[in-house]
């Protein structure tokens, strides 16, 4: 019987797994200002530049939260080593249905994080609603598109926490900035429910499921024993070597204490990136010497949730999806934003 590859099949119909993000974001305008469906490059192409802006005015947006003070240059060249490290750089040159979701995500995930940093130290009273309210519906955007990237947002919790425990505004203000980010959030939670109920009959399942694939799906589910595969793929793997530049390429070294079927193909390790594991051996310098200051607790909490999201993150997708590169890169902000502030602060005036 003929049947479409990786496609979901539910009661005689076949339907995309992937977030519906995208089509609501691009290919639904494009279509009514043009009259004409976009292709696939068009829609990867435009998350991707869109994601390199933002992810640039997130960067800028933590070094400001976090008073960081970097040597303009070192500044300048972390743009492009975060749109390398990120997968922007990857996602675009390889277009197909399924680095789309992940550059998408990854887009809306620099909108989130770039309007809610820059919500915390906005002294505009009336502009902090609105940049909460954007960050909220770039987030339900980024769930939309690709679910595990929407959970690096997490690393604005303890800013957020920091905005609700501030006794110098009123409470009633403090709610109302609460609900500017929570609501856009769950209007948008409701909408992917009612969307996966509509399509596969309950609200939590997006389909996957009925992917039509080499495994079970089913069967996918999260193992303990599986982390020190997940930690090894996604963290450690090295890449091959190859005869010509750049000498190296994404390959795949295969472990045998899986226990069962896991999706494994070419893929790279985060700390075989050099700036990465550089980052990563200077944690000591970035987390600094402990003082009483709320930026130093900020700064503590803000490396500790990337790092161990990180963890959390490639343990999920080893067991629920497997490894390949554009996976990995769902853990990849969450990589490079405390991979900066060890060498900003240890090439920065001393300071406590």
């Amino acid at each position: 019987a003929f049947s479409y590859w990786d496609l979901a099949y539910y009661k005689g119909k076949y339907y995309s797994y992937f977030g519906a993000a995208p089509v609501l974001t691009f290919y639904y305008p494009y279509y009514k200002i043009t009259g004409k469906v976009p292709t696939l490059a068009m829609a990867n192409n435009f998350y991707t530049v869109l994601g390199i802006f933002f992810m640039c005015l997130a960067i800028l947006s933590t070094v400001k939260l976090l008073k960081l003070k970097p040597k303009l240059l070192l500044l300048l060249l972390m743009f492009p080593t975060a749109t390398a490290t990120m997968g922007f750089w990857t996602l675009g040159n390889e277009i197909d249905r399924y680095t789309l979701p992940t550059v998408s995500g990854l887009c809306f995930l620099m909108i989130c994080l770039f309007t809610g940093m820059t919500a915390v130290t906005a002294a505009n009273k009336k502009l902090k609603p609105v940049l909460l309210l954007i960050s909220g519906a770039a987030l339900a955007l980024s769930v939309g598109a690709r679910p595990t990237v929407a959970l690096c947002g997490a690393v604005l919790v303890p800013f957020f926490i920091g905005i609700l425990l501030d006794k110098k505004e009123k409470l009633v203000y403090r709610l109302g900035l609460a609900a500017s980010f929570v609501a856009p959030l769950i209007a948008g939670a409701a909408l992917i429910m009612k969307y996966n109920a509509a399509r596969f009959g309950s609200p939590l399942e997006f389909g996957a499921v009925y992917q039509l694939t080499v495994s079970d799906i089913h069967a996918n589910t999260l193992r303990l024993s599986n982390l020190p595969s997940a930690i090894y793929h996604y963290f450690l793997q090295a890449p091959k070597s190859k005869t010509s530049f750049p000498f190296l390429e994404t390959g795949f070294n295969g472990l045998e204490n899986y226990g069962s079927y896991v999706y494994t193909v070419i893929g790279f390790g985060a700390l075989t990136l050099p700036v990465i594991l550089f980052g990563i051996l200077l944690q000591p310098q970035a987390f600094g010497r402990r003082t009483k200051e709320m930026n130093d607790r900020y700064r503590r909490w803000f490396l500790a949730i990337c790092l161990a999201m990180s963890v959390l993150l490639s343990w999920a997708d080893f067991c629920l999806g497997g490894f390949i590169t554009h996976y990995v890169f769902d853990i990849m902000p969450l990589m490079t934003f405390p991979a900066f502030p060890g060498p900003f602060r240890g090439c920065s005036a001393p300071s406590v």
